[in-house]
């Protein structure tokens, strides 16, 4: 008898849970129904997988038939299932590809929303250095379109860089390109194309800004059309404020490479470091032509994001097609141990 008491308040509990959470999700559902005007599937989409682990509270045990509820939990865990695994492939992997010996020939481009310099300078560059990278990308590390002299003193003089409104790329090679591309929505796309020993290279940075409303569906559509326009073989690196699992991030990618499942070489994939660290944001992809080596996270503490570092090589099919992009008289030493040392 004296355990009724404390049954009845953990069913209080539980109950009151149940509410808070419903009440939740029906006021989170309308306002992204009132704000874009979005459908089931596309509203499902944003949501991390994780979410459908507190749904797991809503289920009214004592008030079902065992069979209904063990059949709601078992949809529950197959949505929670399905979504960490598109959201976290490589948990589910057995095994890690190594890129070994591989890691020394890719051309490495290192990617950051520094937000700012909002953590101070020096993390900042010392995290792009201990990367060593052959192209610097960075969002939101400019001032009134300049990259800021602490960072070009600390990275040396040895980048060319390319700048414009809170975007920048610095690159050792040759830059023969850089424009920031037309957009009729808020999406921006900063292009720079270089000459590595292998062949010319596009770098596409896109930056979705955190809108006050979701307007994500026009800048995922757009990204989609800047994607299938642009010239291969070129990689795409970016903040993109969407999450993995999203299905809209994967038509716009559609036909590209994913770093993070071609070249795994972290388990936990998450570059905002929000309280629970859930959110994987910030992505890179690959072009036909371009074969991802490895992907790697670092900067923790300089940055809000983290730094975001990619390796890929040029295939052998490509190399042969940009032949005929080199200069006369430019020479290539493709015996050299990296792409520095086999610069002309």
């Amino acid at each position: 008898m004296e355990d009724q008491p404390a049954r009845g308040l953990i069913h209080q509990f539980l109950l009151a849970i149940r509410i808070l959470l419903g009440l939740l999700l029906l006021a989170w559902a309308a306002g992204h129904f009132a704000s874009d005007k979005l459908v089931v599937t596309e509203l499902l989409s944003l949501v991390h997988p994780l979410f459908w682990a507190a749904m797991l509270l809503l289920v009214p045990v004592a008030w079902l038939p065992r069979w209904l509820w063990i059949a709601v939990v078992v949809v529950i865990l197959t949505l929670l299932g399905n979504g960490m695994f598109r959201e976290q492939p490589n948990l589910f992997r057995l095994r890690m590809d190594d890129p070994g010996a591989r890691a020394s020939e890719a051309i490495r481009v290192s990617f950051w929303n520094i937000k700012s310099f909002s953590r101070g300078h020096q993390g900042i560059v010392s995290g792009f250095n201990e990367d060593d990278p052959d192209v610097v990308c960075m969002v939101e590390g400019t001032y009134r379109g300049i990259v800021h002299d602490s960072l070009k003193g600390g990275l040396g003089p040895s980048y060319q860089w390319a700048s414009v409104r809170q975007m920048a790329i610095g690159s050792r090679f040759q830059i023969l390109r850089s424009r920031e591309l037309p957009t009729r929505t808020r999406l921006r796309v900063f292009e720079v194309r270089v000459l590595t020993p292998d062949g010319p290279v596009g770098i596409l940075m896109p930056d979705f800004p955190r809108p006050p409303r979701l307007d994500t569906r026009e800048m995922m559509q757009e990204l989609r059309a800047i994607l299938a326009t642009s010239e291969p073989p070129y990689v795409v690196v970016g903040d993109l404020n969407t999450i993995r699992s999203s299905w809209r991030l994967h038509r716009a990618t559609a036909g590209l490479k994913d770093f993070y499942t071609e070249a795994p070489n972290e388990r936990w994939l998450a570059t905002w470091r929000d309280p629970l660290h859930l959110w994987q944001i910030d992505h890179a992809f690959a072009s036909p032509g371009v074969e991802p080596v490895f992907a790697r996270f670092g900067g923790h503490g300089a940055s809000y994001h983290l730094r975001l570092s990619i390796g890929f090589v040029l295939e052998e099919s490509t190399r042969d097609s940009t032949d005929q992009a080199f200069a006369p008289g430019t020479v290539r030493e493709s015996s050299a141990s990296s792409p520095r040392e086999r610069l002309p």
